[in-house]
């Protein structure tokens, strides 16, 4: 209130401004720090305020701006330092971002969440391996933070180092056991590892706790898969592409599936979802020629048969103009035609 009437008076606009402050009204923080600023320019203590009220209502240049007037005006303050790379990191000037952090780190060397947004900036950077020794540094004050081992888990899946990512993601999981993101992510590193069976279960426990998650299923069926589980495979998929029908991939995979489990009629529906999308997969187009023959084959009605046959021959022979030297495609389209006749 004083500051109102008072606009000029430098005590009760900072009182004003920490008041708002205490309480996040950020917006109104700004507006005081502003004219403080204008009345004190010397007051590097001010401009940090400003830049923090700022970096509170997402202007970030502007935050970044007046937060490098602070460092400027007294270069010591790590606090500076830290929002400065945070309001960089929020406009993406990673380079200035980075260097803040490290200022900070240097002034105040026990601050582990600092080493966490050095990580971050290094990943911005695209410096992955400096990103896993930032996060580590920040594992000996925060070892029992399961996001920061998921974080390491992704940036060494990032440098291939897939063994040690595996194990940052089953830290992750032990330490947070009911969680489905790092669970589906061990999951996701079991299959690259070719650890199908562990894979299996962790996804099946991911699914459990998020069930609405159309990549859970999709690993889930992958592993399956490669576990020769075919029904269960199938099962996966066919909840992946429910929740998310427009992956076309999915839809083949789940037709080889069926014709793997010879239920041709879940097939041709399956690769039929998916020919909207892939007009132009030979494979598929021979796949799900075969399924209609086979169906034709098995159908007692002559109408329903010849119309079957005329579908398996029409897909073959679009299969056979993508890749005509494909022997195997035009010796199906053969064995349409001559079933046809």
């Amino acid at each position: 209130h004083v500051a109102r009437i008072q606009p000029e008076n430098l005590d009760a606009l900072e009182k004003a401004g920490s008041c708002y402050a205490r309480i996040a009204k950020w917006a109104e923080a700004t507006s005081v720090y502003e004219r403080a600023t204008k009345l004190a320019p010397e007051r590097a203590d001010l401009f940090l305020e400003h830049g923090r009220a700022l970096s509170g209502v997402a202007r970030w240049e502007d935050a970044a701006r007046t937060l490098r007037d602070s460092v400027r005006l007294k270069e010591d303050v790590a606090e500076a330092h830290k929002l400065l790379g945070r309001a960089c990191a929020e406009h993406h000037e990673n380079k200035e971002a980075l260097t803040a952090y490290l200022r900070a780190v240097e002034l105040e060397p026990g601050w582990a969440d600092v080493h966490v947004s050095i990580a971050g900036a290094h990943e911005a950077l695209g410096d992955d391996a400096a990103a896993v020794e930032s996060y580590k540094t920040a594992l000996r004050q925060l070892a029992d933070d399961p996001s920061i081992h998921a974080r390491v888990g992704h940036t060494l899946r990032r440098l291939k180092r897939l063994e040690e990512s595996y194990d940052a993601f089953a830290k992750a999981v032990e330490l947070a056991p009911s969680e489905p993101e790092p669970i589906y992510q061990l999951g996701l590193a079991g299959n690259l590892l070719a650890r199908h069976e562990d894979a299996r279960k962790n996804l099946k426990d991911a699914a459990h706790y998020r069930a609405q998650h159309s990549g859970t299923y999709k690993a889930l069926g992958e592993a399956c898969a490669s576990l020769g589980k075919t029904e269960e495979a199938a099962a996966a998929y066919e909840t992946a592409v429910s929740q998310e029908p427009a992956w076309a991939e999915g839809q083949v995979r789940l037709g080889n599936l069926y014709v793997a489990l010879k239920k041709d009629k879940e097939a041709t529906r399956a690769f039929e979802a998916a020919l909207k999308s892939l007009p132009d997969e030979v494979k598929m187009l021979t796949a799900l020629g075969g399924a209609y023959m086979r169906l034709a084959d098995v159908e007692a009605d002559e109408k329903v048969r010849a119309a079957g046959l005329e579908k398996a021959a029409d897909v073959l022979e679009r299969a056979v103009k993508l890749e005509p030297q494909d022997a195997s495609v035009r010796l199906s389209l053969g064995v349409a035609q001559v079933k046809r006749k």
